[in-house]
């Protein structure tokens, strides 16, 4: 019996995946499985991940060229065997002994998630990414509406532990079409379908902001980022209609679909639109930035004052 599938897709980290690995072998008490998806790499992160593998039993090795970060996480989910699950990037690392601490609390309280905090690290000085806390049971709706009026977007692969036969009953999972904000989407619908979500202050997880790794290079690939934004708010439209969410969820993802236009904005980005793209997204912006009960993150908020509404 596995409690727990920890699933790290990776490609070329080969400075950051021992240290990621041995954080996560390092946990007890716990039957947990740990899922390597090598999405092609070629540094040598790939032997690094074949030796732990022959080394531990509870290390199963998935090797495929590379696709892309949706298709590894995809792949990952296929492979997963425990009750729970959760993703790790390769280049973060998690802290000694917290996983028997969120199984624990996720199994006691019969949750489809739960959600938990982040630590930043930047030149080894580590931060509490602000989040506000939860510590009741709530079903996905009120849940997310009560985080979208807090202005926290606890969205992220790593700030959630899953059941996974919650996850099977769902008709969705990584959008393989989205180079960018694919997490944020999938988490987004996950969050509001659960029956039975919740957070706690286990601080677990150490964020590398400052890695120099493929996946956070593309994080910061502007190039793509427009047309990913606007496949996402058409997803969230279609969500809404399906599932028949009520006014308060469909006008927070709107808003959510306006913070990711401005989330990685920059003058690069906004060259990039075509004079058709910047007069559909000033319009979208100039219609939502003042509402759904609360301004964007005041440094969202100047860039799009700066830039879209002369």
């Amino acid at each position: 019996m596995t409690d727990l599938s920890i699933i790290i897709p990776f490609y070329n980290c080969k400075d950051y995946l021992p240290h990621c690995l041995d954080s996560v072998l390092s946990q007890e008490p716990l039957a947990f499985e740990l899922i390597l998806i090598d999405d092609g790499s070629n540094d040598g992160s790939e032997k690094i991940a074949e030796k732990y593998a022959e080394n531990d039993k509870r290390i199963i090795l998935h090797r495929q060229e590379n696709k892309g970060i949706p298709f590894a996480r995809n792949k990952g989910l296929e492979a997963a065997r425990g009750d729970y699950f959760l993703f790790i990037d390769a280049d973060d690392y998690i802290v000694p002994g917290s996983l028997h601490q969120l199984y624990r609390a996720a199994k006691e309280n019969d949750l489809d998630v739960l959600q938990l905090p982040v630590i930043e690290v930047r030149n080894e000085s580590k931060k509490r990414r602000p989040m506000f806390f939860v510590p009741q049971v709530m079903n996905g709706v009120a849940y997310f509406n009560t985080m979208m009026r807090k202005r926290v977007i606890p969205f992220a692969p790593y700030m959630n532990v899953v059941k996974r036969s919650f996850y099977t009953s769902l008709d969705f999972n990584f959008n393989e079409q989205l180079r960018r904000l694919q997490d944020l989407e999938f988490y987004t619908k996950l969050t509001i379908k659960a029956n039975r979500i919740m957070n706690m202050d286990i601080p677990y997880y150490y964020f590398r902001i400052d890695s120099n790794t493929v996946e956070k290079k593309v994080r910061r690939d502007k190039g793509i980022y427009y047309q990913c934004c606007r496949t996402v708010q058409d997803s969230f439209r279609t969500f809404v209609n399906r599932e028949k969410l009520n006014k308060t969820t469909a006008a927070h993802l709107t808003w959510l679909s306006c913070y990711f236009y401005s989330f990685s904005y920059n003058f690069d980005y906004k060259g990039a639109l075509t004079p058709n793209e910047k007069r559909q997204l000033r319009r979208f912006v100039r219609k939502h930035i003042f509402c759904n009960r609360g301004w964007l993150h005041p440094y969202a908020y100047y860039r799009f004052i700066r830039t879209f509404l002369p």
